[in-house]
C-alpha cells in the first residue's frame, strides 16, 4: 500500500481523514496524495454578449490561493517526519474529479472523511463520499474520527458467502494483516432472507477454509434489516472497523433498493473500508404492486 489518495475540502471530517492517512503512510512508507477539487466558478455575461458562461479568473485565483494556504496549515499542524505528501488542485465537480484522479493515479487506497447524511439530502443528493464508495475501482476508507492504528484490533466483515469473490477476499486479508486484527465474519438473517437454514455455521466454516482465513470468529445474527443487524453487531463487539464489499449499483437498482454499504457509510461512526465486488449480477423483477425483487 504505497499510494494513498486523500480528497480534501479542509473540513473537520477531511482533516480527520488526512490525520489517519498520515499515520498509515508513516507505518508503511507510503506517499500521501492530497487533492482539492474546485467547482469551476462561472459568470453570466448577459444577453448582449451572447449569453455565454465564462471562467472568473480573479475568483479562481483566490480559491486556489486559499486552498494552498489551507494545505500549508494542514501540514504544519499534522505532518511529522519524512512522509512524502503532495498536493494538487483540480477544477470540476468534486466527485467527478476524484474519480478521474483515481483512474489516472491508481492509488492503492482512497481515504475520505464523512460527516454522514440524513433526510432529503441523503435521499436525493447523497454525499461525495457515498458517490466515490459506489463507483471507485480501488478500496476506499471512510473516516469520521481518525483512530490510532494500534487501536484497530477487531474488524467486522458481513458476508453472503459467495464463493467467487477471490479478489475481494484477498484485499480483505491484506487489510487484516495491515492492522494485525481479528476478523469477525457476520451473517445477518432477516424476515425476508432466511434461506440458509440450520447449516449456516457449516457453510461459514467452509467459506473460511476456501479463502484461507486465519484469526477469525463466525457470527450469525437476526434483525429486521441487514443494516440494523450490522449496526447492532458493530456496537455489540465495539468493533474498530467495518469492512464491506460494494456492488456499485446504478440506475433503477440503486434508486429503489439503495446500497447497504452506502447506508452504513452514512450512519456508522467507526472507520469503514469498502472495496468493489466486480461479480455482481443485478436482476430485478416486479413481484407485486410497488414491490421489486432482487
Amino acid at each position: 500500500m504505497k499510494h494513498l489518495l486523500v480528497p480534501c475540502d479542509f473540513s473537520n471530517a477531511a482533516v480527520e481523514a488526512f490525520k489517519f492517512a498520515v499515520e498509515l503512510a508513516a507505518s508503511n512508507q507510503s506517499e500521501v496524495m492530497v487533492m482539492k477539487a474546485i467547482d469551476v466558478p462561472i459568470i453570466y455575461e448577459g444577453p448582449y454578449t451572447g449569453g455565454t458562461y465564462v471562467l472568473d479568473p480573479p475568483i479562481m485565483a483566490e480559491l486556489e490561493a486559499r486552498a494552498r494556504k489551507d494545505f500549508d496549515q494542514l501540514k504544519s499542524n499534522y505532518l511529522k517526519g519524512n512522509i512524502l505528501v503532495s498536493f494538487t488542485i483540480h477544477h470540476g465537480s468534486v466527485a467527478g474529479m476524484i474519480r478521474q484522479i483515481i483512474d489516472d493515479k491508481k492509488p492503492d487506497l482512497v481515504v475520505m472523511g464523512t460527516q454522514g447524511a440524513s433526510g432529503w439530502d441523503e435521499f436525493f443528493v447523497g454525499s461525495n463520499t457515498e458517490k466515490i464508495v459506489r463507483h471507485s475501482n480501488v478500496p476506499v476508507m471512510v473516516i469520521r474520527k481518525a483512530p490510532k492504528l494500534a487501536s484497530i484490533k477487531d474488524i467486522v466483515l458481513p458476508t453472503t458467502l459467495e464463493s467467487d469473490q477471490v479478489d475481494f477476499m484477498a484485499k480483505v486479508k491484506e487489510l487484516q494483516s495491515l492492522f494485525g486484527a481479528t476478523l469477525h465474519l457476520l451473517i445477518v438473517n432477516t424476515p425476508g432472507n432466511l434461506m440458509r437454514g440450520s447449516g449456516e455455521k457449516q457453510q461459514m466454516e467452509k467459506y473460511t477454509e476456501q479463502n484461507g482465513l486465519k484469526d477469525f470468529t463466525i457470527n450469525i445474527r437476526e434483525a429486521f434489516s441487514v443494516e440494523e443487524g450490522i449496526t447492532n453487531f458493530v456496537h455489540e463487539i465495539e468493533a474498530d472497523m467495518l469492512a464491506m464489499g460494494t456492488h456499485g449499483r446504478k440506475g433503477i437498482a440503486h434508486l429503489f433498493m439503495g446500497s447497504i454499504t452506502e447506508d452504513l457509510v452514512n450512519h456508522i461512526h467507526c472507520p469503514i473500508w469498502t472495496s468493489s465486488l466486480n461479480n455482481e449480477r443485478v436482476k430485478i423483477r416486479v413481484v407485486g404492486p410497488n414491490v421489486l425483487e432482487l
